[in-house]
């Protein structure tokens, strides 16, 4: 750590691997606690000199630094202060004419590190530590490697042995979404360096496992595999097929994160955004609350086991199975702030990139779909593996309570049990349908019938629903006229301290296709061959028009056309599209128009529909 990155990092309390404390003229007494935690955890920089006052922090430097830290080391490595020696790297830096040390402790690989008795083993948790309970302990005896892992390094592999597209577009998503990350601007070698991806020249199983090349990861880890599966029913035996979706295997963890997190938006609700994940980094959505756990699950599993991830989303719930148990206190899961990661170096990777919340907080984040969709999150597991279930809204009682118990989930470890009461019947399609309506509001019943394999009876209920609700309504004549979208928007304008507003968002009318027209077949054959860059940007105009330079700031396009100009831009993603008549321009007669922007043609809003329907593949 460079005096500059120490000084970065004195102006964010958010890292879990990095800790301040007093040491004018000895050591603290709590430093034992930060040097377990650290141990035990995933390592990080402990900085004495530094008091920490809120949210500030103040150097104050050490007076005595050389006995200060010849009594740390020499207590850490003669094995007199914790129960295995530890050999910490020591810095010193001048700020300010003040001098501070810092130390830097690797996770270590004899767990649990404890000090004078094993009841003084302490973890992290968020950005504080905090002492280890029972079987926390216990988990460190019996996974103590799996805690590990995730940071050692694999023989025989190099930089070269890195999908170079997937650490592009994580690097992106980094520099997006985390611009004060003070590594972000490095070169790439250098990056992985300093991130943990790559250690002494070699690839952590971190490194590997997130972002390697498929044929390296399964040379070192031959069982990875993550597998999502859509069923169409509320169990295998009850759906019409098998299954109706089954993601194909990719390469590593990062482009897992990016294909199943396309496809849960499906199941969620969620603002529309224009960004990679479909989710903003801090939102409070349903398709929020699937991520995070989407993002524990892949953080979490045991991928030396014969037992693959899975995620299995039926009729009514969706499941995250984990190959290995919970390592945290499933008793106290919703009542207390627990983290002990099975692999600690792949979630601090996510949380580089502001995917995740600080060890130990993302249980909250999962939670939040319980008060969104006023159905359960339930926690289940044995001895062979960790299930997480979230049960979808607008299903009947009893198809729920069949689904429950599953092969994997036992009575003795579920902590909840299904609701014996639902919500409203239906959320789920009302909400598919408001979808589509928002980009073809002339769409006809039959029509939308056939997208969501509803009954035409069907349709019209949901849609008498939703104007009941007040959130659709009918536009025009009878036979040519158009839905508009009512959505209340309430805005607190604290500055002024009015009452709540509300605005109506209108959707304008579209003109409506010729009588006898269906290119539903035509969008069918054309999507599946469309380039990944045109598909996002069909997806990046669903909401409303965009100029050349506002598509460049779409994540998963700037992260092939960053460094290109906007009318390299242009011919590579926009003019294919307009040629197959997906988009047009506002000023079609001037090309080169200062205002000129881009939106979907009908065709393109039946390719929208079928996107949103069957994600990005």
């Amino acid at each position: 750590m460079t005096k500059e990155e120490l000084i970065a990092r004195l102006k964010d309390i958010e890292w879990d691997d990095f800790e301040v404390k007093e040491a004018a003229d000895a050591l603290p007494k709590n430093v034992w606690e930060t040097v377990s935690a650290f141990s035990n955890t995933s390592g990080g920089w402990l900085v004495l000199g530094v008091k920490q006052i809120g949210k500030r922090f103040d150097i104050q430097g050490v007076n005595n630094a050389e006995k200060i830290e010849s009594d740390l080391m020499n207590a850490l490595r003669g094995g007199r202060k914790m129960n295995f020696p530890l050999f910490p790297t020591a810095k010193k830096y001048d700020i300010d004419r003040k001098t501070i040390l810092a130390f830097h402790f690797d996770s270590s690989p004899q767990k649990p590190i404890f000090f004078t008795t094993i009841n003084n083993t302490f973890i992290r948790s968020g950005s504080g530590d905090r002492r280890a309970t029972d079987s926390e302990i216990a988990a460190m005896y019996r996974d103590q490697m799996f805690g590990c892992k995730s940071e050692e390094k694999v023989s025989g592999t190099g930089f070269n042995d890195l999908n170079m597209m997937s650490l592009e577009t994580y690097r992106n998503h980094v520099r997006y979404y985390n611009p004060s990350f003070p590594f972000k601007d490095l070169p790439d070698f250098r990056f992985c360096e300093q991130t943990g991806i790559i250690k002494g020249g070699e690839l952590t199983y971190a490194g590997l496992l997130m972002l390697g090349k498929r044929e390296a990861v399964l040379q070192h880890v031959s069982n990875f595999w993550v597998d999502y599966i859509e069923v169409p029913g509320p169990s295998y035996s009850e759906a019409s097929t098998r299954y109706s979706f089954r993601m194909q295997e990719q390469d590593n963890i990062w482009e897992s994160y990016q294909a199943i997190v396309q496809r849960l938006r499906l199941y969620a609700n969620n603002p529309f955004t224009t960004t990679s994940s479909m989710a903003a980094p801090e939102d409070e959505s349903e398709l929020y609350a699937l991520r995070e756990g989407l993002i524990n699950f892949l953080a979490h599993a045991d991928y030396f086991s014969a037992m693959h991830p899975t995620i299995r989303v039926y009729s009514n719930r969706i499941e995250f199975q984990n190959p290995g148990r919970f390592m945290v206190d499933m008793e106290h899961l919703r009542d207390r702030i627990q983290s002990n990661p099975r692999n600690p170096g792949i979630i601090k990777l996510f949380r580089y990139a502001k995917l995740g919340e600080n060890a130990g907080y993302g249980i909250d984040k999962m939670l939040k779909w319980e008060s969104l969709t006023g159905e359960k999150v339930v926690f289940s597991g044995d001895i062979e593996s960790a299930v997480v279930t979230y049960f979808r809204p607008g299903w009947k009682e009893e198809v729920e309570t069949e689904a429950m118990t599953t092969p994997m989930t036992t009575p003795k470890t579920t902590l909840m049990t299904t609701p014996k009461t639902t919500p409203k019947k239906g959320v789920y399609q009302r909400n598919q349908i408001l979808q589509i309506i928002r980009v073809t509001p002339d769409i006809s019943k039959e029509r939308i019938s056939e997208l969501l394999d509803l009954t035409v009876d069907g349709v019209k209920y949901h849609l008498r629903k939703l104007k009941s609700e007040g959130r659709i309504e009918w536009v025009g004549p009878m036979k040519s006229g158009c839905w508009k979208i009512v959505e209340v928007i309430e805005n607190d304008l604290k500055e002024n301290k009015k009452d709540k507003k509300k605005e109506l968002v209108e959707i304008q009318l579209v003109e409506k296709k010729p009588k006898g027209t269906d290119s539903s077949q035509l969008v069918l054959e054309l999507v599946p061959k469309l380039p990944v860059q045109v598909k996002i940007l069909i997806m990046s105009l669903q909401d409303k028009e965009k100029s050349a330079s506002e598509l460049l700031l779409v994540p998963n396009l700037v992260q092939v056309y960053s460094d290109k100009s906007p009318v390299y831009f242009k011919k590579q993603v926009i003019y294919p599209a307009i040629a197959h008549g997906l988009v047009t321009m506002l000023y079609p007669d001037k090309p080169k128009h200062p205002k000129q922007k881009y939106y979907l043609t009908e065709k393109g809003k039946e390719c929208l529909i079928y996107l949103i329907k069957n994600g990005i593949e």
